[in-house]
């Protein structure tokens, strides 16, 4: 048996390195991420066809903006100059998939469940008197304003309700207290975006002991969600906060799983730079969404196995040797409790374990058939270690996960009263449903898995052009860093050659296998797929880049410096040349037009 060096060789120089770029990338991903408070006082209707008066000082023109909670209702307004004689009411826009988002009114109504405005944009209205009539009971809104022409509140001299339960109706004057968090004009710095609409809602309740919305992935990374809106309120910078720590957390472990495989300082150092000018990760990290906290978990179960691939029984204390696969095994049950894409991983951890226990055995005949060895430990405490390892790996591969797994349906479970085995069974077969029915054919942005390393359609997470200035657009796109992505994908078809031809060291296996792991279930997926479904991939396609200048390094090749250098400085320049279109940072028409290689950036002219 050959004994692997199995230990990180951290020194001094690594860990300034690695906090460096961690702190560097947390300030970046931190910035602009979102507001600090939001609207938290809320008035829910409390019969049909209750109504509110605002009063202003004198009769104004204005932009009527107003923020919503969670229900399934609308409502309506009406305008008047002196209180008696009213405009036509006319309904506001206003649905399941609005939620915590500040909007502007712009007339409508509602045909076949879809809102249809009167006219384009929003139209500045005229009034002394507004009053606002909810449709039904428990319609919920947060706050209400008129916002005058520099995008200031227009004072509300008076509110009043009327024709509500007199049991149950609230005091209207909380749609107008907190008029120091209303924002100049709608964008994903005060309201929910994309997907948001569905985690921060159950995020928060979560925290409130509400009926939870979004049942179609397990609950661990809602939790997380909750969690941060728990220490920071439930504004935007709450309910993200939890993913992006995520996002920064995936450095430092991407810097620890290359010193695991290779014991390079400055390979540690480029593979945490790319990680953190990649832009699907700088985006799927600052967007609450479920999927950082599955990512993180992965790197993580790898960093714990590729340790226990490189010890042994043979040499190291079994104890020792333990302890990795423990924590390899607890990092795989809160991964799957955050989303199933976890479950892919545990394919490949299996892999890596059983590829692992041949070897161990391979060493083991080995020995038995040489008189120098046939005495030794190899012989005498294999099928011990072997078996010890073997029972250690059911409580924490597959007992501990199911436990895991099990209880972080408590606490969603807990608020119907309804925690049981049966319900969270129940509850594995409606997702299964759920997602066994996403085909969508005529999604805008599916995208078909081999297209996805190419970054042939990037999807579109956010569009704020409506409020910025003429010649000006803003929007969030999720896509990967050219540099990172093509450099990763030429990479791994690099590393699957030299494992092909039987070359190369076993960290090429290693790393081969979890990507294949995390890549290839996609191509049997029947649901409708998307270009961040690669982003659980992408950690791999930058172990693959390093090994690939690991490799020239170690074969003597004098031009593997410059050219890192060169290939580091344009990931870098990369990410700050298409940081506008994946921060939402307004830009020129002209700019995002020159980004538009590939017709990759899709905006509105």
């Amino acid at each position: 048996p050959i004994r692997e060096d199995s230990w990180l060789h951290m020194s001094r120089v690594d860990y300034l390195l690695m906090a460096g770029i961690t702190l560097a990338y947390s300030v970046l991903a931190y910035v602009n991420l979102g507001v600090t408070r939001a609207p938290e006082t809320y008035v829910r209707s409390s019969a049909e066809g209750e109504s509110v008066v605002f009063e202003l000082e004198e009769s104004s023109e204005f932009y009527m903006a107003y923020y919503g909670g969670i229900c399934n209702s609308t409502f309506t307004v009406e305008f008047s100059d002196n209180g008696i004689i009213w405009t036509e009411p006319h309904e506001a826009l206003y649905a399941q998939s609005e939620v915590f988002r500040w909007l502007w009114y712009t007339p409508g109504s509602y045909e076949s469940g879809e809102f249809a405005p009167l006219e384009a944009g929003y139209p500045v209205q005229k009034a002394k008197y507004i009053r606002v009539t909810f449709e039904r009971v428990g319609m919920v809104l947060f706050e209400v304003a008129f916002l005058d022409g520099a995008g200031m509140p227009i004072p509300v001299v008076s509110v009043t309700g009327s024709g509500g339960d007199p049991a149950r109706a609230m005091d209207p004057n909380a749609l107008v207290d907190e008029q120091d968090t209303v924002p100049e004009y709608p964008t994903y710095l005060n309201s929910t975006y994309f997907d948001e609409i569905y985690y921060a809602r159950t995020g928060y309740e979560l925290l409130n002991g509400l009926n939870v919305y979004e049942t179609t992935h397990p609950p661990l990374g809602k939790l997380f969600i909750m969690w941060g809106i728990q220490l920071f309120g439930m504004n935007p910078f709450g309910w993200r906060f939890m993913g992006t720590l995520m996002g920064v957390m995936m450095l430092p472990v991407m810097y620890l799983l290359i010193k695991q495989l290779i014991k390079r300082t400055g390979m540690a150092a480029l593979g945490t730079l790319l990680m953190a000018v990649d832009c699907m990760h700088f985006t799927q990290t600052r967007i609450c969404t479920i999927d950082s906290y599955a990512v993180l978990f992965i790197m993580l179960m790898y960093l714990f196995m590729f340790r226990y691939c490189q010890m042994s029984f043979h040499f190291d204390k079994l104890w020792k040797t333990l302890v990795p696969l423990a924590l390899c095994g607890v990092a795989m049950g809160l991964g799957i409790a955050s989303k199933w894409i976890c479950a892919y991983a545990a394919v490949g951890l299996a892999l890596l374990f059983f590829y692992t226990m041949i070897r161990r055995y391979v060493e083991y005949r080995g020995a038995r058939q040489s008189q120098f060895l046939l005495d030794s430990q190899y012989v005498k405490k294999y099928w011990r270690n072997l078996g010890i390892t073997l029972i250690w790996c059911v409580i924490w591969f597959i007992i501990v996960p199911l436990v895991i797994y099990y209880f972080s349906f408590y606490r969603y479970l807990s608020i119907t009263h309804n925690f049981s085995v049966s319900s969270v069974w129940r509850e594995q077969l409606n997702m299964l449903s759920y997602h066994a029915s996403q085909t969508q054919d005529n999604h805008f942005f599916k995208s078909k898995w081999y297209s996805w390393p190419f970054i042939a359609w990037p999807m579109w997470f956010y569009d704020g052009n409506d409020f910025m200035a003429p010649g000006m657009v803003s929007s969030i796109s999720c896509m990967g860093n050219p540099a990172v992505w093509w450099g990763g994908l030429a990479a791994m078809i690099f590393i699957l050659c030299q494992v092909a031809i039987r070359k190369g060291d076993r960290s090429y296996i290693y790393v081969l296998v979890g990507f294949m792991a995390q890549y290839l279930p996609w191509i049997l997926v029947p649901r409708s797929t998307f270009i961040y479904h690669y982003f659980a991939s992408v950690p791999f396609i930058i172990l693959a880049v390093v090994l690939w200048f690991d490799w020239a390094r170690r074969m003597g090749y004098k031009w593997y410096k410059p050219v890192l250098i060169i290939y580091a400085g344009v990931a870098v320049i990369l990410f700050a040349g298409f940081y506008p279109v994946i921060s939402g940072l307004p830009m020129t028409k002209g700019y995002a037009k020159y980004l538009r290689w590939f017709n990759w950036y899709n905006y509105r002219p």
